[in-house]
């Protein structure tokens, strides 16, 4: 009598505070499936195409044996890549990038023969295409902030020169329009062309940033090139660029 009695209330489900309830299949189930969705949200990869622009100089210091002062001023350039965000945890990630980015410099060299100006202004904008692998840290509540950093490797595609030459404010000579290339300068070449020695140029790079609004991403970055693009002369690319991204989960 007394197991029929428990019996039933076993199978009925009011044994002991309702069994359905401890042990319910479909709740375990849907437990499951929110822990990986929450957790599956955390570490999907991204992908953030960005795009912004550069201010770039070199290690380089003119120093015109006629001029009395050379200075060098930074270079606006472009920047537009992709970088793949591969999460280590909900702090860490590991972002590879491809990008083209302008790098180069202005030089201005002044004297003033006969109490006049005399000035030469030289523009180098040179083309790469780059590779940086960086660690990046976040930290933050509903902005989230990070910092980054790497080295990178970047592949000279060419670029542009230009000089103007001007004696008391008046154009002096024709303006000079040209190309650099990456290349070794032909025997007894006259022209207007700028030839560089490396088209190699390795670097480290140091930023940071922020996400806002969940949806734009905020890049400020500071490359320091550690080849010099010149054989035997001190001349590294300097470069800060500052970038607008959108990342894009891709699962």
């Amino acid at each position: 009598m007394l197991f029929n009695i428990l019996l039933n209330r076993f199978v009925s489900g009011s044994f002991n505070g309702s069994y359905s309830n401890r042990f319910n299949p479909h709740e375990k189930v849907n437990a499951n499936s929110r822990l990986v969705a929450g957790h599956y949200h955390c570490f999907c990869p991204n992908l953030t195409p960005r795009a912004g622009v550069t201010l770039s100089g070199s290690s380089y210091r003119p120093n015109a044996d006629f001029a009395q002062t050379s200075t060098q001023q930074p270079m606006v350039g472009f920047t537009a890549g992709v970088g793949y965000d591969i999460f280590i945890n909900d702090r860490f990630s590991v972002v590879p990038e491809i990008n083209f980015v302008q790098k180069g410099m202005n030089v201005s060299e002044v004297d003033y023969p006969d109490g006049y100006e005399y000035k030469l202004n030289s523009e180098y904008k040179l083309n790469y295409l780059e590779v940086p692998v960086l660690v990046k840290l976040k930290f933050g509540g509903v902005t989230k902030f990070y910092v980054n950093a790497g080295p990178s490797v970047a592949l000279g595609l060419g670029g542009t020169y230009k000089f103007r030459s001007t004696f008391g404010g008046l154009p002096l000579n024709e303006d000079v329009n040209s190309k650099i290339k990456f290349a070794d300068k032909p025997t007894d070449y006259d022209g207007n062309n700028v030839y560089i020695d490396n088209r190699i140029d390795a670097g480290i790079q140091v930023g940071a940033g922020a996400l806002l609004f969940g949806k734009v991403n905020i890049d400020v970055r500071y490359t320091t090139g550690v080849t010099n693009l010149i054989n035997d002369t001190d001349f590294k690319n300097r470069v800060i660029a500052i970038s607008l991204g959108v990342p894009l989960n891709l699962f």
